[in-house]
């Protein structure tokens, strides 16, 4: 299950923010990174303190069994606690049929979708399954709590907050960009990742494509890219916490709840 929000920098654009969840089952009994990805719900991060080129749609590879995306009846969540939680009904997720893919992904698929603070960047969300007696899946609850987006963002010594204009924060044209952000209420296992977008001349000059680098770090407060990680003169840079919770139901062998929150800005260079 994925909680996803992100906030422009400006601040005058209300958050957008999407919940996912999938209850992965293997015919064969092994659910891997491989299932996991073929079904969308792995992220793919380079090692702590490394980046790696965007690579856009993800190919597949083909797996060598089928995966069934489990029904585990209604699914709800609420806020629990705080003045978050405060004039906060019961939100129900959508149960949408996913048809098979290339003959090895089928079944149900959550989703839910907010603007502004319907899903907030901080307090505990309890989810509710109503339970499956065909797929042999009890009622269940999960809840974990969100940590809260990075925090006072700062690019090359630009405050992300200062700019309620939405114009771009500049990034040095050869030297690294150091990136500050607060750590409070982080978990130690936390993960920053920063993507920057460009747009770039394709090759051979016909039109412009898309391209992108993913750096990750350490929840520290502090990150460098440097300068090659800038793929084009302006774009756009997101800053990413990823804070997780494992959990156990009858039925379902282990899951995970991720959070993502993000801050995103538009840079140009100098």
């Amino acid at each position: 299950m994925t909680v996803e929000r992100t906030t422009g920098a400006s601040g005058t654009e209300a958050p957008k923010s999407d919940i996912i969840a999938r209850f992965v089952r293997s015919r064969a009994g092994v659910v891997d990174g491989d299932s996991l990805r073929l079904v969308g719900a792995a992220i793919e991060l380079p090692p702590v303190g490394s980046c790696s080129r965007l690579s856009g749609a993800s190919s597949a590879t083909k797996l060598a069994r089928s995966l069934e995306l489990l029904n585990v009846g209604a699914l709800s969540f609420e806020l629990s606690g705080g003045s978050a939680a405060e004039g906060k009904p019961e939100t129900k997720l959508v149960a949408r049929q996913v048809p098979d893919v290339v003959d090895l992904v089928s079944g149900v698929v959550y989703t839910a979708r907010g603007e502004g603070d319907a899903f907030p960047a901080k307090g505990r969300y309890v989810f509710r399954a109503a339970g499956s007696p065909e797929q042999e899946i009890a009622p269940f609850t999960v809840e974990a709590t969100a940590k809260g987006e990075p925090g006072d963002i700062r690019i090359a010594d630009q405050a992300l907050s200062h700019r309620v204009d939405g114009s771009p924060v500049f990034i040095p044209a050869v030297d690294p960009t150091e990136i500050a952000w607060t750590t409070e209420g982080s978990a130690d296992d936390d993960v920053v990742y920063i993507d920057v977008s460009a747009k770039a001349a394709s090759v051979g000059g016909a039109g412009t494509r898309d391209t992108g680098v993913r750096c990750s770090f350490a929840d520290t407060g502090r990150a460098t890219l440097a300068a090659t990680a800038f793929v084009a003169d302006e774009g756009t840079i997101a800053i990413h916490r990823v804070h997780r919770e494992s959990f156990r139901a009858k039925g379902i062998d282990s899951g995970v709840l991720r959070f993502d929150f993000a801050r995103v800005a538009t840079f140009r260079r100098r």
